[in-house]
């Protein structure tokens, strides 16, 4: 009993400093979004759909894209790539920098949520669209999420990737996997909805805040669980055949045997060593290895199991059965010596 309240104890203690991690976690998450600086609205920047220097402009000037690569933009457009973390299977892990734990596969019908490495900063007359990349679309990759990201939103983004193809796609943690472009709004005013994203008012900061560890693809459950069942009956089937060899070869063992030694009680001149004895006890030799591969048969039923008792009696009584008939053999065999012997001598 006192070992039970200890590893409650212990069990309790780890729940309240994970929890305590998870605050500190996202007080400091916090901290960082509201240190992340107001973009001025300004009526003589260009609007529309933000080419590349205007996107450089934003990014460098107020941190719009943080971390920021020049290189990962295109004309119109900026590639999102691979973050920390990531959830797959109900379970959340993280991807470093060290090569074999860089990567994570996404197996066919399989679903993972990508968090990306970038945080956004959007001012409250820009909004973003974003999607997986074409190379990622055409490997099966589906990608499921809000297509827009809406003016004023701070903070990371993630990125729920369905595998519907028939082969493993692997991403790896700074790979490019999505594309954002950005897009001008109205000129805000005091009439205009206030974003809901506040960093004080928001009720999802963390990537664990948004449960991803209840999304699972019901495709690959279902899947899983049908290969789980025939690889199941593949074993009864298994046990079933390996049990009916065993009891098969048994039957004809004993047969043999037995036939066997009804030809070696017919000759004239019996002994221990005729061959119909060394033939009944290859036959019981084979009967006896084919029940002993019968009991190596993953998961025997009772029934067979049974049968295999049954069959390891009847081997048990023919060999006593051989033991005492080969002992009286040779003292008939004696006998008739003797016989033959003493009838010599009277001549």
């Amino acid at each position: 009993m006192p070992k039970f309240w200890d590893d409650l104890k212990r069990r309790a203690g780890l729940a309240l400093l994970k929890d305590e991690v998870r605050e500190l976690r996202r007080e400091k998450e916090i901290e960082y979004l509201k240190s992340l600086p107001e973009i001025p609205f300004d009526q003589g920047r260009p609007t529309g759909v933000l080419l590349s220097d205007e996107i450089e402009y934003y990014a460098t000037r107020y941190n719009m894209i943080v971390p920021f690569n020049p290189d990962k933009m295109t004309a119109a457009r900026y590639e999102l790539s691979v973050g920390e973390l990531f959830s797959k299977g109900g379970k959340t892990g993280k991807l470093l920098d060290e090569p074999g734990q860089n990567e994570i596969v996404i197996n066919p019908f399989e679903v993972a949520i990508i968090q990306t490495l970038e945080r956004l900063n959007l001012p409250h007359f820009i909004i973003a669209r974003w999607n997986i990349r074409v190379r990622w679309a055409y490997q099966g990759l589906l990608w499921v999420g809000a297509a827009q990201v809406d003016a004023g939103y701070k903070g990371y983004l993630d990125c729920p990737l369905y595998n519907l193809s028939n082969k493993p796609v692997t991403l790896y943690r700074g790979q490019e996997i999505a594309v954002i472009d950005f897009v001008t709004t109205t000129p805000p005013t005091d009439r205009s909805t206030d974003f809901a994203y506040k960093p004080l008012k928001r009720t999802r900061i963390l990537f664990e805040d948004y449960e991803p560890d209840k999304l699972e693809s019901a495709l690959a459950r279902q899947a899983k669980e049908k290969i789980e069942v025939f690889e199941k009956r593949i074993e009864e089937i298994q046990s079933t055949v390996s049990n009916s060899v065993g009891v098969i070869l048994t039957a004809i063992g004993v047969l043999v045997a037995a036939l066997a030694l009804f030809v070696s009680k017919q000759t004239d001149v019996i002994s221990s060593f005729s061959p119909g004895l060394i033939v009944a006890c290859i036959a019981l030799i084979v009967s006896f290895l084919a029940l002993v591969n019968a009991r190596k048969a993953p998961r025997p039923s009772r029934s067979w199991f049974g049968m295999q008792v049954i069959g390891w009696l009847i081997l048990a009584a023919l060999v006593i059965w051989l033991v005492f008939y080969t002992i009286s053999l040779n003292r008939s065999v004696k006998t008739g010596i003797d016989s033959v012997t003493t009838r010599q001598q009277n001549k």
